[in-house]
């Protein structure tokens, strides 16, 4: 919470050096703000840290949004010059320092001494930038119980999948191999935006998982919405009702062909 200085770029032809030289184009801004980007501008945030003298611990600063498209950490060294980190899920994850369910960055900062970090943010649509600096150790523990978390309900989902395809086994019911197919769906949408497959699957392919961030929630609402017109017969019991589901369904698994064009 609090304010945090921040400078939206209309263009996004800025470069640290223009951020540098101009704090004039910072302002104080909510650190819960949300900010109007588009495809073509760049936010930067300017974040002045102090590491206290004594301390021992390195620090991270990350942002638990899996689906943001590129962020650019910059720091300078003593020499003033300035080094940069980048992730995103526009960004293959093997150009990430830490790669990971989220963009995270290795802080270097001197003891005792204040220093100015700048971070660049990119994303198609308008988004808040939620931040949080840890220690290292912290920051390792906290990326240990998320994976467990979210395996967990991965794994508590693929149950379900497995149960409702021994199910069509055994009655060779339609509506069985729907659920478990539909029930796929949801788990590798979970798995898409809590930023599992971006981190295991397609790694090396950002355009992928970059596209998959934006498709598959339109995709699974469509499913969604024919799987339940299905489950309750409503093409039979109510066919306007029905009617109505089905072409918002089909609209919106349609819709998905042109996302992004």
């Amino acid at each position: 919470k609090g304010d945090i200085l921040t400078w939206l770029d209309s263009g996004g032809q800025g470069t640290v050096a223009t951020a540098v030289a101009n704090p004039g184009n910072f302002a104080p801004t909510s650190a819960l703000a949300y900010y109007g980007l588009g495809k073509t501008d760049a936010l930067w945030i300017k974040l002045r840290l102090l590491r206290p003298i004594g301390s021992t611990s390195e620090w991270t600063l990350n942002i638990p949004n899996p689906s943001v498209d590129a962020l650019v950490l910059y720091q300078s060294d003593a020499a003033g010059n300035w080094s940069m980190q980048r992730a995103g899920d526009t960004i293959a994850q093997t150009e990430w320092q830490r790669a990971g369910l989220y963009p995270e960055f290795t802080l270097s900062l001197p003891p005792g001494v204040p220093q100015d970090v700048f971070l660049q943010v990119r994303n198609f649509k308008p988004m808040g930038v939620p931040m949080r600096l840890f220690t290292a150790r912290h920051s390792e523990g906290q990326r240990q119980l998320e994976l467990l978390t979210v395996a967990l309900m991965i794994g508590s989902l693929l149950s379900l999948v497995v149960l409702s395809f021994i199910r069509y086994l055994e009655h060779r019911n339609r509506l069985d191999i729907l659920a478990s197919l539909f029930g796929l769906l949801i788990t590798a949408s979970i798995a898409q935006l809590n930023g599992v497959l971006n981190n295991f699957v397609w790694f090396a392919a950002p355009k992928i998982g970059n596209y998959a961030s934006g498709v598959m929630p339109m995709l699974l609402l469509g499913c969604g919405l024919l799987f339940v017109r299905n489950l309750f017969a409503l093409a039979i019991h109510h066919q306007g009702f029905g009617g109505f589901l089905s072409l918002i369904g089909w609209g919106a698994i349609f819709a998905v062909l042109g996302f992004g064009l």
